[in-house]
């Protein structure tokens, strides 16, 4: 076999070897990274249902203790002047349900803010999700450009070996 064939042959599964190892571990490397951005992201919810839950329970602790102490300063006042407040319990009656709906109004508000900043996240994951699908695309882009120069190299080295070693009869 020609030295210069076989050096090319040689060379080419070199080249081949190399391109494909490197593109195992750069999928292993992505791998690693999409792993712990999982984890990141499963840390970061776990987080922040831990700090939600905490203020939910720092709030209705508070409000416990608000009603509390209100409910025993009505009943005090209700039992000594019950005919004579009856109106102006009616009127704190209404008002504090007033509060009541406005901060409900209010939660309601902020938990909505919440879920829509939680769906911003994962739009911005989604988006760099779709970014490594389109960094895989032109990995594949790369290694069809890559074939189809090791089919041309064969084609040539072919054609070479069709026009320096055709059998000839004597």
């Amino acid at each position: 076999m020609n030295p210069i064939v076989l050096s090319t042959i040689v060379a080419s599964s070199g080249i081949i070897i190399s391109i494909f190892a490197a593109n195992w571990l750069n999928q292993q490397h992505v791998n690693k990274l999409m792993e712990q951005n999982q984890q990141f992201l499963k840390l970061l919810m776990d987080q922040m249902e831990k700090r939600f839950e905490a203020k939910i329970e720092e709030q209705s602790g508070r409000f416990e203790t608000k009603i509390e102490g209100m409910q025993e300063t009505f009943e005090t006042k209700i039992e000594g002047m019950r005919e004579t407040f009856e109106t102006k319990i009616e009127g704190m009656r209404e008002t504090f349900e007033t509060k009541i709906e406005g901060m409900r109004e209010t939660f309601e508000t902020k938990i909505e803010g919440m879920r829509k900043t939680m769906d911003a996240r994962f739009d911005t994951v989604d988006a760099r999700f779709d970014n490594v699908d389109i960094r895989f695309d032109a990995v594949d882009a790369r290694f069809d450009g890559i074939t189809n120069r090791l089919d041309s190299i064969d084609h040539r080295v072919e054609r070479l070996e069709d026009t320096h070693f055709k059998p000839t009869l004597r």
